[in-house]
């Protein structure tokens, strides 16, 4: 499910000392407070029922069988004496196979998907900044790995995940940023229907519109963000990093109007030459010919923030694109 309906489920369950119910152990996997409830594994035991009189189940309330969200359905009247066993078959209280839920004994492996931000807004810089790890393959939820903020310092319980959002500039599913003790949302990357699995899985993708909380002096407000920047990322400490190839840049490129008619963009027209002695954004830019060093001296440089090319008035002196005329996108 691409809106992660049995992402709460998933996560590393602890027994609990002295806590049992039907002469069995009790596992607990914590909850985080706008994210999801405490989650238990249980035995339920129910001699009213024909089949599956003894089962292990998944539920918010170990002591109230209407909290429970999964149980484990063998296919056989085997009797299991640890959840561990039940494997992949776990089904939903309407009897449905749940499909990608399986159950197993030790420490989960945490996603090896890293991504890091950055912000136009200081303000979101202070409490954000910094590099966040999947919670695990196929969830579409990053936490903060290590402290995070402007000075490194803050504790990590910010997230990245997909929330149902209802503001005055988007209502429906966004890729937020917000903090899992209290709820509060910083930062918001509207999704448009219909979505796929890779939609939900890359918020790096999701750099066409960011909105972020900024400060100022009567206080908080909600801005359009254009140097908000997620990109995917390594740990610190990884030793096979991914080495970027090398761009094979063209030696000239040609923009006009396919029909050869008249248009409002005539002047951005012309030949554009790679000028290899010029860097913006750790790549090369190109200048049109027909205007060069003019009022108008259009240059398309890379848009780091909007991983894209974009068409500018000069190269910008500033670390950030603020006035675009065009940009390329897929």
């Amino acid at each position: 499910d691409i809106y992660g309906t049995y992402a709460a489920l998933d996560g590393e369950y602890q027994q609990q000392s002295g806590v049992s119910v039907n002469d069995h152990p009790v596992w607990l996997k914590e909850g985080m407070f706008n994210i999801w409830d405490d989650h238990y594994i249980w035995l339920s035991v129910n001699h009213s029922r024909s089949d599956h009189p003894w089962r292990w189940v998944i539920g918010t309330d170990y002591l109230a069988e209407n909290t429970i969200f999964a149980q484990c359905l063998l296919p056989t009247d085997e009797y299991i004496d640890d959840p561990t066993l039940c494997g992949p078959n776990w089904y939903n209280t309407q009897g449905e196979l749940i499909g990608n839920l399986t159950s197993n004994d030790g420490i989960c492996d945490l996603a090896d998907s890293y991504v890091c931000t950055s912000s136009g807004s200081g303000f979101f810089n202070y409490y954000f900044e910094g590099r966040y790890r999947q919670v695990h393959e196929g969830v579409p939820m990053w936490f903060a790995s290590g402290n995070i903020g402007f000075q490194g310092d803050l504790a990590g319980d910010a997230f990245i995940g997909i929330n149902y959002v209802n503001q005055s500039f988007h209502v429906g599913f966004a890729f937020v940023f917000a903090y899992a003790s209290t709820g509060s949302v910083y930062a918001v990357c509207p999704l448009h229907a219909p979505l796929t699995h890779e939609d939900v899985m890359s918020p790096w993708a999701c750099n066409s519109d960011w909105y972020t909380i900024a400060q100022f002096d009567w206080g908080t407000a909600w801005m359009w963000d254009p140097l908000m920047d997620i990109d995917q990322c390594q740990h610190p400490n990884a030793t096979d990093i991914t080495t970027a190839a090398p761009i094979d840049y063209p030696q000239a490129l040609c923009m006009y109007d396919v029909t050869y008619g008249y248009s409002q963009y005539q002047t951005f027209y012309g030949i554009y030459l790679l000028d290899n002695t010029t860097v913006y954004d750790g790549r090369f830019v190109y200048r049109n010919q027909r205007l060069l060093y003019d009022t108008d001296d259009w240059v398309i440089i890379w848009y780091d923030e909007k991983d894209a090319w974009a068409l500018n008035d000069n190269v910008p002196e500033e670390t950030y694109v603020s006035l675009y005329e065009g940009i390329c996108r897929d």
